[in-house]
């Protein structure tokens, strides 16, 4: 099955990212088009969604969700042995070079800045209440200030209403 007759199945709402086989069986890995326009902006991030999969032997094809992708297919010697799933934390450069380009910050990178910058992460609370606004918190006035640092540079808008709490408007295309 090639790359272009799986995507066909998924529709143009999905873009094919990486496909792993064996003589047996192939695995399609999609994210939306949404998430790959955006430049991996986590709000269009697929929930619940596992790989294509497709059976050579019986021709079967379906999207496996991730619960029945896991339980029955992540242990294969396929995955074992395949780099897909070989992960390389990026710097803080490329997470600001990204975030900049998509106009947001993803949640897993709120991490990598924090480790970045030697920002305790047991000090710092980050909640959200509307999927807009990021509410960051520290007992320490410099943890605030180095976030104002990065979210100057990424060029999003932020208030800080104390010195020890700042609001980021992490979605600026969304409608409040």
């Amino acid at each position: 099955m090639t790359k272009k007759e799986i995507q066909d199945y998924l529709g143009s709402d999905y873009v094919v990212k990486d496909i792993v086989e064996d003589k047996n069986e192939l695995f399609a890995f999609y994210v939306s088009r949404e998430f790959e326009e955006s430049g991996g902006n986590d709000r269009y991030m697929l929930v619940g969604s596992g790989p294509f999969y497709f059976n050579k032997k019986t021709q079967e094809k379906r999207r496996l969700g991730v619960v029945e992708f896991h339980d029955h297919f992540i242990e294969k010697k396929i995955f074992k042995q395949n780099s897909v799933f070989d992960y390389t934390e990026p710097s803080l450069e490329e997470v600001i070079q990204k975030a900049k380009k998509r106009k947001h910050i993803n949640f897993d990178e709120f991490e990598i800045i924090m480790n970045s910058l030697d920002i305790d992460l047991h000090h710092v609370s980050i909640s959200s209440s509307d999927l807009i606004h990021e509410t960051i918190e520290s007992p320490n006035d410099d943890d605030i200030t180095k976030f104002r640092k990065i979210f100057e540079e990424v060029e999003l808008e932020f208030k800080q209403e104390s010195p020890n709490k700042i609001i980021l408007k992490n979605n600026p295309d969304s409608i409040e």
